[in-house]
């Protein structure tokens, strides 16, 4: 409030953000800055650099305050460089300039404050004007001159800086040196538009990137409906940026954080396949046939072709959305090759040519770190050696546990394969990890352990092949996916990649939403079709010389079937009047004659109907 002396107060609330801000930046993977300016660090710079454009003739004190003088300075330089539209100036000027858009002293109502008078409680630095602050766009021009002179090279922002705060800078900084350019390029980035509106401060649309990643925030898609956001990681952040031209609008909204949800799952499927490739491949490499043949060929003009189109997307203006789509589609062709059982002797090294050159424009883009060989794969922390080892006994025997129910296999024989498991790999490894101290590891090997109890046990009491495979099942969606490990079923076998056990759970979660979402859509239509089948049978119930005759409104007098002759005022009916009331009446009667043919099939027929209608208007609203 005014009463506000001390100016460490502000410095604190600056320090505050400024802290979140780095964290922030951190979280998302962008590098730290050469040099972090604050301007209540360059105040005396600020006051030097303000006197010599008053000097130069370009600036005048009024009450206080010092403004930046439009008239003095179009007379020799050229001014709103960078403005595109003059009919939003003002508007933009207004928003812009904010508090500091006060007309007191100023000689036209573009002059832009340089050093503004300080109210109570304001922060507050004396100059030969009094005690004051510096005014929105001064700091800017300040700061850079300071630690990069006379001229820049490459200025960014974004687009909505364009005016006032950009073109006031460059007037500022060429009203000081006395030259006529300050900058030789602009980077502008596009607009950020939330939802279906563009981000603004009067409408305060914005989240926090704590938000995003925390989820649970409610976003507007259009005038009358929300939704609520799940939470998104810094990778799928970094992923929805790189889908949109630095310098376009760019959309967050719920649909397009999807899109770049499935561009991520796509990516890490196939490095963790290639990462499964590589554990049955690495260590057989010098026993494998090495000779290409045509679609090792294809493979390999592929990862050219692709590397050549990055390679040209980058430098036609950081084209990143060209760049996601050229990976894609060699990631496609990858997966056509690795899963393609016509090829014997798959070659791993052109995968893995293919995978690293992926991961390395990945890092360049700051999609993922350096933390792994492969790019959106999670090492095992201590335990790399014992945990591939562990993951693939506890597959391989779910998978003799899966084929021996195909085969017909007895209790007995199935619980045989549990114990020689047990007796033989997972001792193994129960020593090793002893060994090794890996105590982490113990969660991985207790799983192991509790399911050959399962199977034991289904074994014991007589159980058939369908609660086995259910055990199965339960490995793939519950136990691995909660120590991290996606497992997945192949015509050929199983692959496990390792991934981060909350995503694995929201996927789960999802999966069960949708299905949830199938089971009430199949449930609803199956529900309409009834009481459409009802409403039908009720209106047959009729015979149809019976139809028309309580039409007295309508009706006079009718033929032998009771089909209407005449309207109700005595006269007789029309050709085209007739012609239509036959129609109605064979329909009726092919309708009574299906009520009657059901009728006697069933005669509880309708109440059976009634009674299925209620029981699944009932399942529906338990779900």
């Amino acid at each position: 409030g005014s009463e506000v002396t001390d100016q460490q107060i502000f410095r604190d609330h600056a320090a505050f953000y400024e802290k979140e801000y780095l964290e922030d930046m951190e979280t998302l993977g962008v590098s730290l800055p050469d040099v972090l300016t604050r301007v209540t660090e360059f105040v005396p710079q600020v006051v030097s650099y303000i006197q010599r454009i008053v000097e130069n003739g370009f600036a005048y004190e009024a009450q206080g305050s010092v403004y930046f003088d439009i008239r003095a300075y179009t007379e020799k330089h050229a001014y709103r460089k960078l403005s595109f539209s003059a009919a939003a100036i003002k508007a933009a000027f207004d928003e812009g300039e904010g508090a500091l858009a006060t007309s007191e002293g100023k000689r036209c109502e573009f002059d832009f404050a340089l050093w503004k008078s300080s109210k109570d409680g304001e922060p507050s630095w004396e100059s030969p004007w009094g005690a004051g602050r510096p005014g929105w766009h001064i700091e800017c021009s300040v700061m850079a001159s300071d630690l990069l002179g006379d001229t820049l090279d490459i200025h960014g922002g974004g687009i909505d800086l364009c005016f006032p705060h950009h073109d006031n800078e460059l007037a500022q900084a060429e009203a000081y040196y006395g030259h006529q350019q300050w900058v030789n390029y602009f980077l502008h980035s596009g607009h950020l538009n939330i939802g279906f509106q563009k981000m603004s401060k009067s409408l305060k649309n914005f989240f926090t990137i704590r938000e995003i990643f925390k989820g649970g925030s409610t976003m507007r898609v259009s005038e009358d409906e929300t939704v609520v956001l799940p939470p998104y990681t810094p990778r799928q952040l970094r992923l929805l940026f790189m889908m949109y031209q630095w310098d376009e609008p760019m959309f967050f909204a719920k649909d397009t954080l999807d899109v770049a949800c499935g561009k991520e799952k796509v990516f890490k499927d196939f490095f963790g396949s290639v990462v499964a490739m590589s554990r049955e491949h690495t260590p057989t490499l010098v026993s494998r046939p090495q000779g290409w043949g045509a679609d090792e060929r294809a493979l390999y003009m592929k990862v050219e072709e692709v590397q050549g189109s990055v390679h040209a997307a980058l430098c036609d203006n950081f084209n990143t959305p060209t760049v996601l789509a050229k990976l894609g589609e060699l990631v496609s062709f990858c997966n056509i090759y690795m899963n393609d059982a016509s090829v014997p002797d798959k070659q791993f090294l052109l995968i893995n040519k293919a995978a690293v050159y992926i991961t390395r424009i990945f890092r360049l883009l700051g999609i993922d770190d350096a933390s792994s060989t492969y790019a959106f794969t999670t090492k095992a922390g201590g335990d790399d050696e014992l945990l591939p080892e562990t993951l693939d006994a506890f597959c391989t025997l779910r998978e003799e546990v899966r084929q021996g129910c195909r085969n017909k296999m007895g209790g007995a024989e199935l619980e045989g394969l549990v114990k020689k498991a047990r007796e033989g790999a997972l001792a193994s490894l129960r020593e090793k990890a002893a060994k090794q101290q890996a105590a982490s590891f113990e969660k991985v090997l207790d799983a192991f352990d509790q399911w050959c109890s399962s199977v034991s046990a289904a074994a014991s009491k007589g159980d058939g092949s369908s609660s086995f495979l259910k055990l199965c099942d339960d490995v793939r969606d519950w136990v691995l996916p909660d120590l991290g490990v996606r497992l997945e079923d192949k015509p050929e076998g199983y692959v496990w990649k390792l991934d981060d056990p909350a995503v694995l759970k929201r996927e789960r979660e999802a999966k069960a939403q949708a299905a949830s979402a199938a089971t009430r859509k199949k449930l609803e239509n199956k529900l309409t079709k009834a009481q459409a089948d009802l409403e039908k049978a009720q209106n047959s119930v009729t015979p149809p010389s019976e139809v028309f005759r309580p039409q007295t409104d309508k009706y006079s007098q009718f033929d032998a079937n009771g089909i209407p002759t005449h309207n109700a005022a005595g006269e007789e009916l029309n050709k085209s009047a007739r012609k239509n009331l036959d129609k109605e009446f064979k329909r009726r009667e092919t309708e009574h004659t299906k009520y009657l043919d059901q009728l006697s099939k069933n005669p509880n027929f309708l109440s059976d109907l009634q009674r299925d209608i209620e029981d699944m208007t009932q399942q529906l609203a338990a779900l």
